[in-house]
């Protein structure tokens, strides 16, 4: 193994990727140092996962060179330092390519040359994830982690949180169709509960309206409320009808008609109260029905329209876990979040496929190697081992990964384009002129739809680095040269995360969680309609 001493050289930080596999996961490591600069005394070095310089392997594993490419070596780290002794820091591909040049070496005879000279520098040694990691958290338990919707959502309290701090009076329709509302709830919720489903992204909305049946301000008499919730369960609705018919963006598998008759034309108190009744479209914009798609008032996954008509309240996506509860999350101390991490970055995302070549998704291609393994039940356990998670452009410009690595204690790393879309930031997190950062996350500073004070600063914790993917390393490079830095984002981590977190079975309304925030949100929209 190499000797640790020789990474506390100034200006010997280098990022590295520990593996990247073709259906899921990706981690790094870092050589850390801080020998020959100054570390403030009040700053606990631990924290920058020291055993990391025992993973040896390459960051870029697919980043071509001019001469020679990592990834046609499996062994060979390309852009590693082939000497800390040379005063420039030659890589070892430059040293390979030097000898090519130089003495006419053939391309393989130059990269076994420089892994002869510099086997401790220069070849990679595979961090077994799956032996090495999982042997190390899980001692011998088995992994699961119950799904909620097998608990019953709790009625709130006068007492609780969601109704002394908002104290809106709803009303909840009980007129939509069996067939389309609570016969979907039924079904849909017992899939999830087996998570037997592939699109678990759309699983919001039977919690959500559960969640306001039990709602302590509900009334039942439509006079005195100030809102209407539409129980029609639409994200839930469309991907059931898809087992029996093809999916079709835009919900288009499911009738015009029905919308139209069963759904709008079964809310007797609409007209005059437009602006004043909710529909949960819990799935991302381009996916919703047409019909629903300008209603006055709705609750979706973004991106956010801007419309004179429509009011879209961007929600983050459920993780039914039990892991993900408020309780789960509200349970770990200033000193979890800071704690020491195994890992300094991870991540999981699907394998390579003929969607990257024109999508956003191409970005990921970056990090994909060969290799591959299944990815099982661990993302969790790496996740919250792990300092960064990058959260690489999807179909949508949020995903649900993006809220899940926060509520683990992992910090975001995006992103970031110039967009020409309306906004303050003039940024996106997604793609160039993609949609804003305001219209794609849940209470974003800038997005409207909550007092100021009630709006989430997700610059303070979410690392954005411009100018493409390859910039990902020297951005977290620099971070881990400040200490400090990273813990500021991890505190912010900590005071937001349970805003990404909907409270359900015992947990319900008893938290400030994601539910807490749509209630700020609807007491604020009906303050502007006054």
């Amino acid at each position: 193994m190499p000797d640790p001493r020789r990474w506390t050289r100034p200006n010997d930080l280098r990022l590295k990727i520990i593996a990247a596999f073709t259906v899921g996961i990706a981690l790094a490591g870092l050589n850390l140092h801080h020998a020959g600069r100054i570390v403030p005394p009040d700053v606990d070095v631990s924290f920058l996962a020291p055993d990391l310089f025992t993973i040896r392997t390459s960051w870029n594993v697919v980043h071509a060179y001019q001469g020679l490419t990592n990834s046609s070596y499996a062994q060979f780290c390309g852009d590693c330092r082939y000497s800390p002794k040379l005063t420039r820091r030659t890589t070892c591909t430059e040293r390979a390519e030097y000898l090519m040049k130089t003495y006419k070496q053939s391309e393989q005879a130059a990269v076994d040359a420089v892994l002869d000279a510099q086997p401790d520098n220069c070849k990679m040694i595979r961090y077994n994830v799956t032996d090495n990691f999982l042997n190390d958290i899980q001692n011998g338990e088995v992994m699961e982690d119950v799904s909620m919707f097998h608990q019953k959502i709790s009625k709130g309290t006068i007492g609780a949180p969601s109704f002394a701090n908002s104290s809106i009076s709803i009303y909840i329709y009980d007129t939509i169709p069996h067939k389309i509302g609570p016969y979907v709830e039924e079904t849909m919720t017992r899939r999830y509960a087996m998570n037997n489903v592939s699109k678990i992204n759309f699983m919001a909305d039977v919690a959500i309206i559960e969640l306001f049946r039990t709602y302590p301000g509900r009334t039942y008499d439509p006079h005195s409320a100030q809102l209407f919730i539409v129980p029609y369960p639409h994200g839930s609705h469309c991907l059931l009808e898809a087992y029996t018919t093809q999916w079709m963006n835009e919900c288009k598998h499911v009738s015009t008609g029905t919308i139209q008759k069963q759904v709008l034309g079964n809310l007797p108190y609409y007209k005059g109260n437009e602006s004043r009744h909710l529909f949960i479209n819990s799935m991302e914009t381009p996916l919703v029905h047409l019909s629903l798609l300008n209603v006055p008032l709705s609750l979706n996954l973004g991106p956010r329209l801007h419309s004179e008509t429509a009011k879209h309240i961007v929600i983050p996506y459920l993780n039914d876990k039990e892991s993900f509860q408020p309780s789960s999350i509200k349970r770990f101390d200033l000193e979890w979040w800071t704690r020491p991490r195994k890992f300094s970055l991870a991540y999981f995302f699907g394998s390579a496929n003929k969607r990257m070549r024109n999508s956003e998704r191409a970005q990921r291609l970056y990090f994909l190697e060969e290799d591959s393994i299944p990815i099982g039940s661990f993302a969790e356990k790496i996740y919250k081992n792990s300092v960064f998670c990058p959260s690489l452009p999807g179909d949508a410009p949020s995903q649900k990964r993006f809220f899940d690595v926060i509520m683990m204690g992992c910090i975001p790393v995006v992103l970031s384009f110039e967009t020409e879309m309306q906004s303050a930031s003039n940024k996106s997190w997604h793609s160039k002129n993609g949609s804003p950062i305001e219209d794609s996350f849940p209470w974003i500073k800038g997005s409207g739809v909550v007092d100021a004070a009630n709006e989430i600063d997700y610059e303070s914790f979410v690392v954005e680095v411009t100018g493409g993917v390859k910039n990902i390393k020297p951005v977290l490079e620099a971070l881990f040269e400040n200490p400090n830095e990273i813990r500021r984002r991890q505190i912010y981590l900590m005071k937001y995360a349970s805003s990404f977190s909907y409270g359900m079975g015992e947990n319900a309304h008893r938290y400030q969680d994601a539910f807490y925030k749509i209630l700020q949100s609807l007491k604020f929209h009906l303050k502007t309609i006054k």
